[in-house]
């Protein structure tokens, strides 16, 4: 019932519904596309016409998935929704306007910044002892994740306002001097990306953001634009998919931010003044999927470290069921034979292949192991 209302809610948009992990997020999402469908809706919202509709999942594996969920649910109706991948329209959007589109590799990446450093630290001797102090305290993972998700990801475009800016939830502080040294090397990343004839895809997709909101450039946009798990976009991606719509009261968003695993500092008010969701978020407060022991333990290390979204942290789990076993240090045979003997007892429990169960582990190097 708590679903179904706020999948019903006509509200006009900017709208964000939030939810923890197993609340229904994604499912009132398709269910809200099937009332927007419905006569009342569309002579509201859409002068008596089906609103042309886009549906932007995170991963090109959810495409197939919820368009599966959707036909039923529309029926012919289903012509009026595209179910898409955000970086696929960006590659639509790059073709319309006569744009390169030449996206790195997280190799290519790698390879650009590991570059970049080498030549900052021969080049910049002011620099050297600063970015010996950053690469000795984070990865090179950590660096990217600051170009695309703080520098491009927030359209930083110079020195002084990257000084200024909030980084709360990075996890690691940068002083002034280790900013500089940061700004310096993104720089110089970008100079070997460009060499190379390659572009980040946070600056693709605020290319594609220019080409969306100049006038001259007619890429057709669409009445409704529903954005699933959008805490795993930029703000310029968020940006964009709020640009394809063509008036905010057709956006409407899901999201938790307590789900992300990267610290990005993610934060509304950066993404965009005119996505004002104030009076317009919903709160879906029943997990349906996880048993409160498993909650209470997945929930507990974001609690004592200050992470997940305080909103979304009192979700009410309907199922009960044993407690999760935390085993302590172990040699690898000791956890290889202790996962093989948990996966085996509980398929033979569940009466279900072996193969329905994961084994998740910190890196690849311990898979393979």
């Amino acid at each position: 019932p708590e679903q179904e209302k706020v999948a019903r809610k006509n509200l006009n948009g900017p709208t964000l519904v939030k939810g923890g992990p197993g609340t229904g997020k994604s499912l009132v999402a398709l269910y809200r596309i099937r009332n927007l469908m419905q006569a009342d809706a569309q002579k509201s919202l859409f002068n008596e016409a089906p609103p042309k509709t886009l549906f932007v999942t995170y991963t090109t594996t959810l495409i197939q998935a919820s368009k599966q969920l959707l036909e039923p649910l529309l029926g012919k109706t289903i012509k009026h929704v595209e179910v898409n991948n955000l970086d696929k329209i960006v590659r639509r959007i790059a073709g319309h306007a006569g744009d390169d589109f030449n996206p790195a590799d997280e190799k290519r990446k790698i390879d650009a910044l590991k570059e970049a450093i080498t030549y900052c630290k021969t080049k910049e001797k002011d620099l050297t002892a600063v970015l010996d102090a950053i690469t000795s305290r984070v990865s090179l993972d950590y660096l990217l994740d600051e170009f695309d998700w703080v520098i491009e990801g927030r359209r930083i475009r110079d020195i002084d306002t990257y000084l200024r800016e909030d980084r709360a939830g990075r996890g690691t502080a940068f002083d002034q001097n280790a900013r500089r040294a940061v700004w310096v090397l993104h720089q110089r990343y970008h100079k070997i990306l460009a060499k190379n004839g390659r572009s980040t895809w946070e600056q693709l997709r605020a290319q594609a953001l220019e080409t969306v909101s100049n006038d001259g450039v007619k890429f057709p946009k669409f009445d409704v634009v529903i954005v699933d798990e959008a805490q795993d976009l930029t703000p310029v991606a968020l940006r964009l998919c709020m640009a394809l719509c063509k008036t905010p009261k057709g956006f409407y968003m899901t999201a938790d931010s307590g789900q992300s695993i990267y610290n990005r500092g993610f934060s509304w008010k950066r993404v965009d003044e005119a996505m004002d969701i104030r009076g317009r978020t919903t709160v879906l407060k029943y997990n349906y999927r996880s048993t409160r022991q498993i909650m209470d333990a997945a929930l507990q290390p974001l609690r004592d470290n200050g992470g997940g979204d305080p909103e979304t942290a009192d979700t009410v789990p309907v199922l009960e069921g044993p407690k999760p076993k935390l085993l302590g240090e172990q040699s690898m045979e000791d956890q290889i034979a202790r996962a093989m003997s948990f996966i085996r007892q509980s398929a033979d429990e569940l009466k279900m292949p072996v193969s329905s169960g994961a084994i998740l582990v910190r890196s690849n190097k311990t898979g393979e192991d």
